[in-house]
């Protein structure tokens, strides 16, 4: 009766190392995906802080091209200014040299008129005064 006694409590036993055992395996097995998901959650934060970092570099960068775009902005306005006042002092001395070329043609004009007046004052002259 004692053996089967001893007996029972070493297979009670025996149930019990396999069952701690079988327990361990799975917690072995959870730690396991634990400590995968720990590296996945580590790599993807990783990837979230390099792609904020390159957000900000790109953001920075594009900071700077605004800047040099406002710029280019100021400085064509400017040459826009300076080229609308070139543009008026243009069109002053155009208008300055057509009235000059107006005068010069009637001051012509004048000149061959009196001109011809004169050749034809002359001419009658020549006439009146050659011996017939």
């Amino acid at each position: 009766k004692k053996m089967s006694c001893l007996h029972a409590e070493i297979q009670t036993a025996n149930s019990e190392i396999n069952r701690i055992s079988s327990v361990s395996k799975n917690l072995r097995s959870q730690m396991e995906i634990l400590m995968a998901s720990k590296i996945s959650v580590e790599d993807f934060s990783r990837r979230m802080i390099e792609q904020e970092s390159n957000m900000l570099a790109n953001l920075t960068s594009l900071e700077s091209k605004l800047k040099d775009a406002e710029k280019q902005i100021t400085d064509l306005s400017e040459k826009n200014k300076f080229a609308r006042r070139k543009i008026k002092l243009l069109a002053g001395e155009k208008e300055n040299t057509e009235n000059y070329l107006s005068n010069v043609i009637l001051e012509k004009n004048e000149y061959e008129a009196k001109l011809a007046r004169f050749m034809q004052r002359r001419c009658l002259f020549n006439r009146s005064s050659t011996p017939t």
